[in-house]
């Protein structure tokens, strides 16, 4: 494990500040850029043009610096997906409750005099720097000002145009927050999926904003003097048209830094976008754990092992002829060891009609009466008044009669549509839906104690009991279930080959 490098002669703060130390941390100069682009789900942002962000993630836009990277991230736990609680907790690395900011409209009413804005620390704790919050949504202008930190409020477009002057100056702030709204404005627009065209080229054009700060950076004559942490992040997702619901697909963001001092690579678990902010701190010489933040440095990255598709597949059934797959128990699955005590995989293929009765499961093992139940189960969820069309979802069991219920997923009706679900060593567990015409996405959410095994075999079709009384009406195929994690290249890699008919026996 490589971690950033602090070093000692610490420095007083203000009195807001008390009793956190600062250092320098390196012969460099540090400097740090924080991007938040408004509503950027992360498969969008795989899924999109994006350059500059690509060159950030693998470490290229910049000779000696490297890149790490989590498409899983997650937004603050303790509060809806909205902008402003998402904001404030980038802005200041706590949870909700302690920065009292839940909602829109109460950004005000934050808690900023025990936990201010890391721009806000930074400018304190280090001599001479100076901080700036470059944005364009009008809640921003509400979080309090403070001693050698520019608030620059403008549009999209202007802030782009003046951001590269700024950065360039040889004068340049040494802590920088910049807001995109654009995405949000895309997502709302056209819907927050990673094949709504509106919402890609918003993503895109924010891409060629980064491109100019990165380029003023790059410019600078002092720039192989000093030590930059640049960092991209979302304040959420989205589904359909909207972002504040829970359920995955609004929380599931994307998390990137590069720096001369990071470990290239995914970073471990599913890092929150304030771990970022943290990691910022870090950067300062100032000490995440001591301040009793919430956010924490990122530094560690993993390098996924490949495995062959084979190893730890318990279970492989395909239809016979022209037949799907029918509702079928998968034998001696209620004795099944999952490694890691819960690392699990499934994917299958599915075309399922327009109209469910009830909430049938497409595959389970517990007993589908209370979600509550151990086991886990994807499920055929009916339209609801908040969700117009049919979709997907998934439940688990957890201690003490516990849930976690992620969804949802358009249905296209009579259309066969790819599924597949991975809880990992790591504990995140994530969600996959890829579609015939190559449209590729997935959401996630940490969930370390989930209960996988319920004492109760596996059906395709039907809950663990194979009796409840809302059977799945529709057709599967090439079904799979393994007792270890896949990666997401794994997953992937078996979508794209039934995508174009290869079946998951030919990969094996």
């Amino acid at each position: 494990m490589r971690r950033l490098l602090i070093t000692a002669g610490a420095l007083a703060l203000c009195a807001c500040i008390a009793d956190v130390q600062a250092a320098d941390v390196s012969a460099r100069k540090p400097k740090a850029l924080l991007i938040m682009l408004d509503g950027a789900r992360a498969d969008a942002v795989a899924a999109a043009r994006m350059p500059a962000v690509q060159s950030l993630r693998n470490g290229s836009w910049a000779p000696g610096y490297s890149g790490a990277w989590s498409l899983f991230g997650q937004n603050v736990p303790d509060a809806r997906p909205s902008s402003a609680a998402n904001h404030t907790a980038i802005f200041t690395a706590v949870n909700a409750a302690k920065s009292r900011v839940f909602n829109n409209g109460q950004t005000k009413d934050g808690d900023y005099a025990h936990w201010p804005t890391w721009l806000a620390r930074v400018t304190a704790a280090v001599p001479g720097a100076k901080g700036l919050f470059i944005f364009s949504w009008g809640e921003g202008k509400q979080y309090p000002s403070s001693p050698n930190v520019q608030f620059i409020h403008d549009s999209d477009a202007n802030n782009a145009k003046n951001l590269p002057n700024i950065l360039a100056a040889p004068d340049a702030p040494d802590a920088i927050q910049y807001f995109i709204d654009l995405p949000d404005h895309g997502g709302h627009s056209e819907g927050f999926y990673p094949f709504s065209k509106g919402y890609l080229h918003a993503l895109y054009t924010s891409d060629t904003y980064i491109a100019g700060a990165l380029a003023a950076i790059k410019g600078r004559p002092t720039f192989k003097d000093e030590d930059w942490l640049v960092m991209v992040t979302a304040d959420h997702g989205g589904y359909a048209r909207s972002h504040g619901m829970w359920g995955g697909q609004a929380s599931t963001i994307p998390v990137i830094l590069s720096g001369r001092n990071i470990p290239s690579g995914r970073l471990q678990g599913a890092p929150r976008h304030y771990d970022l902010t943290a990691t910022a701190l870090a950067h300062f010489g100032l000490d995440p754990v001591a301040l009793k933040l919430d956010g924490r440095p990122l530094t560690t990255t993993v390098q996924d092992r490949p495995r062959p598709l084979k190893d730890g597949l318990a279970a492989h059934l395909v239809a016979v002829g022209k037949k799907p797959l029918g509702i079928r128990k998968v034998d001696g699955s209620e004795n099944l060891t999952f490694e890691n005590g819960g690392d699990f995989a499934v994917a299958l293929w599915a075309r399922l009609p327009a109209k469910q009765k009830g909430d049938p499961v497409l595959f389970s093992n517990k007993d589908w009466k209370s979600g509550a139940n151990p086991g886990i189960a994807l499920v055929a969820s009916k339209a609801t008044d908040a969700v117009k069309v049919p979709g997907i979802c998934f439940n688990a069991g957890r201690p003490e009669k516990g849930r976690i219920d992620m969804g949802t997923y358009d249905v296209e009706p009579g259309q066969w549509v790819f599924y597949a679900v991975v809880r990992n060593a790591e504990g995140v567990l994530t969600v996959y839906q890829g579609r015939a015409d190559g449209r590729f996405n997935w959401f996630c959410a940490p969930a370390p104690d989930i209960l996988v095994k319920s004492g109760l075999p596996f059906y395709i079709g039907q809950d663990g009991t194979g009796a409840y009384p809302h059977p799945l009406s529709g057709d599967m195929d090439d079904f799979a279930l393994w007792t270890r994690a896949l990666s997401h290249d794994d997953v992937q890699r078996i979508y794209e080959a039934g995508r174009q008919g290869l079946p998951l026996g030919e990969l094996l």
